[in-house]
């Protein structure tokens, strides 16, 4: 490939990284890159790299809006870090969060006057639409620079609500495009976190700086203090992948500067740097493919591979994501891929060394019915395919509650559809199947009708878009098929069309449940004894994951939110992080509890404690 080829490619897919839509993973674009940097001058590399920001708009910005260099773990050596800290011996490392730079501009009577993206780093494009994502006020003529970004939790839930962003591939792109949108509506705008970092053109150091930013309603990265002599490669590697367990919302990378440091207007700082983690790539080879059937019947490609090492794992499967990917990669049986994991879940491949006959299925590979192809995805359209309804069985007792029972439990059990699930008795003989029978009528007789009609797995619907069709048209009419005229906010007429064409087999469902079990006939009264208050969890517990606290605490009316002065208590655990010293600093109250506690006892004891 010559220097322009290169240049070239690297243009293309900036532009479509920008767009939200990228056409290469982040690791494949640093090489090109890196690549680049080795084959032209210096002054060359750093004036293609100003080419590489976002097309300006028409504001200018009163300081550059930098872009920081980035070293890779297997490049990292001490004396970067001894340049970066020579200030003080000390270094300040923050997370690199993974979305889209935004500044805000307040006036001088301290109010938001702009939000404006980065651009180019000198002029950069206004977006007012996404005021009400950010505090409105703060110091007056403040420059406030930090990432608009989305937590897991929210990108989740704005799939499920929205069909328009159904297959967003991943928070950063989707953030991406929501940023600019001109008709962003303000039911967007609630899914979307802004981290904010940097207070532009002041000397005083980061920690202060997001000590000010804290005190006024911002939301602030977690950040560590650490010695020069006490970082390397390995140490930073290790706090990033803690960094990424615990994270709400994407990272890729950390951000390393003395703490000392306080302000530099340049596009690419001097003394301040990215620090990114490795790809760890290996060769196999597919030996098959085999495709995973939804509870939607979408069919999901996965290549079984001849077991490699990555990251410190053994990997026999890696994704294929769909059907139009088998198709572009030229891949199948026998194919040589090199496979690589970068800080991700799931395995993927990242180049096809030969290339292989495709051959798409036909028919489901489980009910064998026709399949249709959109030209990306394979479905399966039958509705009694026994692989969809397995799935939502188990996803109907998950949304109970009743944890513990696979797709393969339930067919030795003989469970094959809501009718077997619904009457089933339990052989005395075995202790699960007892375990089984008992949580079905213990959860099942402690509902109402409209909360069983609601533990229906719908497709395609989440649970606001559900709540508000039902808060919307009434729960009684909904029984009836009686419908008044619009829709709820947020709904659209094709989600809307895809509730009703589900409504008969949720309440044939609901009948089948009515005829076997008690169910409670009045709306059981809630308790939301926790309403008005908002909370933050840190650290770990032994019986339970903080996702299940936070689910628990909302269903009591409470809020959970970042660490804030708003902000009613911190629950602490085990090792908890930064939030702890920042919530002690804020005088927020602050509950510690044993990490072996059990759920139920956390929560007694939250009521009572706030």
């Amino acid at each position: 490939m010559t220097i322009q080829e290169l240049k070239e490619r690297i243009i293309i897919a900036n532009k479509k990284y920008r767009e939200g839509n990228p056409i290469i993973t982040d690791d494949e674009y640093d090489e090109l890159l890196n690549e680049l940097e080795k084959r032209i001058p210096k002054k060359e590399f750093i004036e293609f790299r100003k080419l590489l920001f976002e097309n300006p708009g028409k504001f200018k910005h009163t300081y550059k809006v930098g872009s920081l260099r980035k070293i890779k773990y297997e490049d990292f050596n001490d004396s970067e870090i001894k340049f970066i800290g020579n200030k003080s011996g000390k270094i300040f490392i923050t997370p690199k969060i993974d979305g889209n730079s935004i500044v805000l501009y307040y006036d001088e009577e301290g109010k938001l006057a702009n939000v404006v993206t980065r651009g180019n780093g000198v002029f950069g494009e206004i977006r007012n639409a996404l005021k009400p994502v950010f505090p409105q006020e703060f110091l007056p003529n403040a420059i406030v620079r930090g990432e608009l970004c989305m937590t897991f939790e929210d990108f989740e839930k704005i799939k499920f609500d929205y069909e328009e962003y159904r297959n967003a591939k991943n928070p950063r792109n989707l953030v991406a495009g929501l940023v600019h949108r001109d008709d962003i509506s303000e039911g967007l705008l609630k899914y979307l976190t802004f981290i904010a970092f940097q207070i532009m053109g002041d000397e005083r150091n980061q920690e202060t700086q997001l000590d000010i930013l804290l005190e006024n309603f911002f939301t602030i990265p977690d950040y560590e203090i650490v010695e020069v002599d006490k970082i390397d490669k390995e140490y930073l590697k290790k706090l990033f992948e803690k960094y990424k367990r615990e994270a709400d919302y994407p990272i890729d990378g950390l951000v390393l500067n003395d703490v000392g440091y306080g302000f530099e207007n340049e596009l690419i700082p001097t003394k301040r740097i990215a620090f990114k983690v490795n790809v760890e790539i290996t060769q196999s080879e597919i030996i098959d493919i085999t495709w995973n059937v939804s509870k939607n019947g979408k069919l999901t490609p996965v290549a079984k591979i001849k077991p490699v090492e990555l990251n410190g794992t053994i990997v026999k499967n890696v994704t294929l994501y769909n059907a139009k990917n088998v198709e572009k990669l030229k891949v199948g049986i026998g194919s040589k891929v090199l496979v690589y994991k970068s800080g991700e879940i799931i395995p993927a491949i990242k180049e096809v060394l030969t290339e292989s006959e495709t051959h798409l299925p036909k028919k489901c590979p489980i009910c064998g019915s026709e399949l249709e192809y959109d030209g990306t995805e394979l479905w399966c359209k039958n509705r009694n395919c026994p692989k969809k309804i397995i799935k939502k069985l188990v996803e109907f007792l998950k949304r109970l509650g009743i944890k513990g029972f696979t797709e393969k439990s339930l067919k030795n059990f003989g469970i094959n559809n809501f009718k077997d699930l619904i009457n089933f008795k339990a052989n005395k003989k075995y202790k699960n199947q007892i375990k089984l029978e008992k949580a079905l009528k213990e959860k099942l007789e402690n509902l109402t009708e409209e909360e069983i009609f609601k533990s229906y797995p719908f497709q395609n619907l989440g649970d606001n878009l559900l709540s508000r069709i039902i808060d919307y048209y009434g729960f009684d009419n909904i029984k009836e098929k009686k419908f008044k005229d619009g829709y709820p906010e947020l709904v659209s007429d094709i989600t809307f069309k895809q509730f009703k064409n589900q409504l008969d087999g949720a309440l044939k469902f609901l009948e089948l449940v009515k005829e076997r079990f008690n169910v409670k006939e009045n709306k059981k009264k809630e308790n939301k004894i926790l309403k008005g208050k908002s909370f933050c969890v840190t650290g770990s517990f032994e019986n339970f994951k903080r996702s299940e606290l936070e689910k628990r605490i909302k269903e009591l009316g409470g809020e959970i939110k970042s660490v804030s002065k708003k902000l009613d208590c911190l629950i602490v655990g085990n090792k908890p992080g930064s939030k702890l010293e920042k919530a002690n600093k804020l005088g927020i109250k602050i509950l510690k509890f044993d990490d072996k506690i059990e759920l139920n006892e956390l929560i007694e004891k939250i009521c009572k404690g706030v």
